[in-house]
């Protein structure tokens, strides 16, 4: 997805007399997948600092993007690809600051790389809660893991059309459940019942582990008469 200015592209700024920064508006576009990302070319002088800004029209929402330092003055186009928040339609705005006075920068072209195979799609949220998160997945035509990006504290049940399922550990660090092929509804669960419990019985065991450490220390203190 081409991403253009009203002016039309490529288009160059440079250090005007009242600051030291400018800023490029794009036009408005849909965007046709989740996890994109913005790939934009452009010619650039001295040190300057880009900083692009999303903006969400339907939703009134604004991110900004990761900044990009650059310096020098390269002969042929330099193209940097920054990941997009997850928006169906975006504004684009570049924050361009100059850090030196011999500084410029030209936007040559900007585009929207989407995975049109991403499964994303398929899932949708019913209830979300701080310990629990409802969801059904559309048809899936082979087995899958569902991966959800939250940590796996000890604590967190699943499962997968009303059947308890084993939740596994993806990445180290996050909780996931395995999918048949079909659809699926699948419900995380905190029980804080069960790590409050654990946490009950390691005290329990420290404190007896102390008190019987203390014990053995006065025994070994104590002389007997005589």
């Amino acid at each position: 997805t081409a991403l253009d200015h009203p002016a039309g592209l490529p288009l160059t700024v440079e250090p005007g007399g009242d600051g030291s920064a400018a800023m490029l508006a794009l036009r408005p576009a849909a965007i046709p997948a989740l996890h994109s990302a913005l790939v934009f070319e452009c010619r650039y002088a001295g040190r300057v600092r880009v900083t692009p800004e999303f903006y969400e029209p339907d939703l009134r929402w604004f991110e900004y993007g990761t900044a990009v330092e650059l310096e020098g003055n390269p002969e042929n186009p330099e193209s940097i690809e920054i990941p997009m928040p997850d928006f169906t339609q975006v504004q684009l705005v570049f924050r361009i600051e100059f850090l030196s006075d011999d500084a410029r920068f030209t936007l040559t072209q900007t585009n929207v790389l989407s995975d049109l195979a991403d499964e994303d799609r398929l899932i949708s949220v019913i209830s979300w809660a701080p310990d629990c998160v409802e969801l059904t997945v559309d048809e899936l035509d082979g087995p899958r893991i569902l991966v959800f990006l939250d940590a796996a504290y000890p604590g967190w049940r699943a499962e997968v059309d009303g059947v308890p399922a084993e939740v596994f550990l993806a990445d180290d660090a996050f909780k996931a459940v395995a999918l048949l092929p079909g659809t699926h509804t699948v419900r995380f669960a905190f029980n804080s019942a069960r790590v409050w419990a654990g946490v009950g019985v390691s005290v329990g065991a420290l404190a007896a582990a102390l008190a019987v450490a203390a014990w053995g220390a006065g025994t070994r203190g104590a002389r007997a008469p005589g």
